[in-house]
């Protein structure tokens, strides 16, 4: 709970995932610390698992992994282990984020050099983690998995609309080596939209 709200998602085991609503590893990205970033867009939550272990289930019961999570990151309200990305807004702007359904829907790391984070460097300090159920991309601390802000005009409302820096339907992210992110849309969305870092 947080902040009165229930716990979002299939309330799954870790290492686990849900079984309907994108119930799978809907994304799975290597971070630059030796660890796999694994989004569980069900369960509106970040697993994050040890680079050299291997997630697979028991298969006597297909829930049990043979390798836990080291951490989960809970993109919304928590009733289990790992932090709560929204436990530092306002009580109605969490009230609002968790009614409309947060999920983890797809992430990447900022600052990135290479898709496959080897040569990242190791400032690598921001996980941008797209929100279907919001239609918000949020910016996370990476270490304390704390949403600190969010691309667009979006905010910490729900925010349809196709005007530029509103998402409908995002569902994809990607950063390039200048440090440019980009948001793919579906559905509705069809789009893709890129966001420069101002220095």
């Amino acid at each position: 709970m947080i902040n009165g709200q229930p716990a979002i998602g299939q309330n799954c085991p870790p290492g686990t995932f849900g079984a309907t609503g994108g119930g799978h590893p809907h994304c799975i990205v290597l971070g630059n610390d030796g660890n796999v970033y694994v989004c569980d867009r069900p369960n509106s939550r970040i697993q994050v698992f040890d680079r050299s272990c291997g997630a697979a289930s028991d298969p006597s019961t297909g829930f049990q992994p043979v390798c836990p999570p080291k951490r989960i990151i809970n993109i919304g309200a928590s009733t289990g282990p790992g932090s709560d990305a929204f436990q530092n807004a306002a009580p109605a702007d969490a009230a609002a984020i968790l009614l409309a359904g947060t999920r983890a829907c797809d992430i990447d790391f900022w600052p990135n050099i290479d898709y496959l984070a080897t040569k990242s460097p190791t400032s690598q300090s921001t996980i941008v983690d797209v929100d279907l159920g919001n239609d918000n991309t949020w910016l996370l601390n990476k270490a304390s998995g704390i949403v600190v802000g969010a691309l667009g005009i979006c905010g910490l409302a729900p925010c349809p609309g196709h005007n530029a820096a509103h998402f409908a339907f995002g569902h994809m992210t990607n950063v390039d080596s200048k440090g440019n992110i980009y948001v793919s849309e579906t559905v509705t969305g069809r789009r893709i939209q890129k966001f420069v870092p101002v220095r």
